[in-house]
């Protein structure tokens, strides 16, 4: 299998979100955003998976298109609709239907939401499934959600605005900040929940608020959304005001942070969209001496370098390519033939004969 990642120079590695939340260090150099290009064997890459922040939709509306993120999703992708279940103490999630899907790139696919999922408030979970996979009834029921799908009251709350609108990273030096949110539909119930697109992926339960109007609540924003290390967040933090129990859920607002005087803003990790050609094609010893790859994403930055790793066990044993900068969102690299080719045994056969010796060459490939 070959995966390409992106190896930043300039990333510490407390600025990446690593597979469910951030990790530190103080060491530079990262590699980041893998995606699968290629497989050995004929069979699908299999390693499609949705996740991202919760997709919020109103109750009674008509059919609508929402957009999933994820990693390594393939254009034939099929996306599952769960649905969760509360009547019993321990939930479960309930198959409903395969959604209509349209693949976008490797980060994004549009999906489909029927109208009859949004008749009533519920809570439902998308899950990625590669379309060469088949699931059986068992399987089925077994599922869990990669990405939340909400579909809320039509008397969820509204944010109009939030006082200060912008906050200082060093604000929250000494304990959480505090704002206030004004607008329509709060209650005593209402709680205030915080997060950005990396840190709240599974959920928008908990959270606290104060009540003083059906205009107006107060909260705090955890002070460990206002920095990344020793980087101001590179990133809005996001506020819902929220009501589990009858699911009223509003749209969020965002909340800028700006760094102190002394500071600098978190760099953004790179983020491979798609990679052509698509998958990478196994190379043989007639082919180019190099494979010209076109990478198009986003925070690329000159001195990126893509990366090949071929074994997915040992994401540490990397090759650099050669990579060329071409803007913020295209790179180009060069991946040697020999790095990712075909392996052929050789027979060599010989007829020795009254009028001489023949010979031929046979070639048994090995993938």
């Amino acid at each position: 299998m070959l995966s390409l990642a992106i190896y930043d120079a300039e990333l510490p590695e407390y600025c990446i979100d690593n597979i469910g939340g951030r990790c530190s260090g103080p060491s530079f150099g990262s590699n980041v955003s893998p995606v699968v290009v290629g497989n050995t064997t004929s069979e699908s890459l299999g390693t499609a998976k949705l996740e991202g922040l919760p997709i919020r939709l109103q109750e009674g509306g008509d059919v609508t298109d929402v957009i999933a993120t994820g990693r390594d999703l393939p254009p034939d992708m099929k996306v599952i609709l769960v649905e969760k279940d509360e009547t019993t103490e321990d939930y479960r999630w309930i198959f409903r239907d395969y959604l209509n899907t349209e693949a976008i790139d490797l980060r994004h696919i549009k999906v489909t939401v029927p109208s009859a999922y949004l008749l009533k408030p519920g809570v439902y979970g998308l899950v990625g499934q590669d379309a060469s996979f088949e699931m059986d009834a068992n399987a089925l029921s077994k599922l869990t959600p990669e990405q939340e799908l909400y579909i809320v009251s039509r008397d969820s709350p509204v944010i109009s605005s939030v006082e200060p609108s912008s906050v200082r990273a060093d604000a929250g030096k000494k304990d959480d900040v505090e704002v206030t949110l004004r607008g329509m539909g709060f209650t005593k119930e209402s709680n205030a929940v915080f997060g950005t697109a990396s840190t709240v992926e599974m959920g928008l339960g908990g959270g606290d608020a104060d009540f003083v109007s059906s205009q107006e609540i107060q909260a705090k924003i955890p002070s460990y959304l206002l920095t990344v290390g020793p980087f101001a967040a590179n990133e809005p933090i996001r506020v819902w005001v929220t009501d589990d129990k009858d699911l009223k859920i509003s749209e969020p607002l965002e909340i800028q942070v700006l760094p102190a005087p002394s500071q600098k803003v978190a760099p953004k990790a790179a983020a491979i969209n798609s990679v052509a050609p698509f998958p990478i094609p196994l190379m043989d010893s007639h082919s180019p001496r190099y494979e010209v790859v076109e990478i198009e994403g986003e925070n690329f930055r000159p001195d990126d370098r893509v990366v090949a790793v071929l074994d997915p066990d040992r994401p540490g044993d990397y090759s650099p390519l050669k990579t060329e900068f071409i803007s913020e969102t295209k790179l180009r690299a060069w991946l040697p033939r020999e790095l990712w080719r075909k392996h052929q045994l050789s027979y060599r056969l010989l007829l020795k004969t009254a009028a001489g010796v023949c010979a031929t060459e046979v070639f048994d490939e090995v993938n």
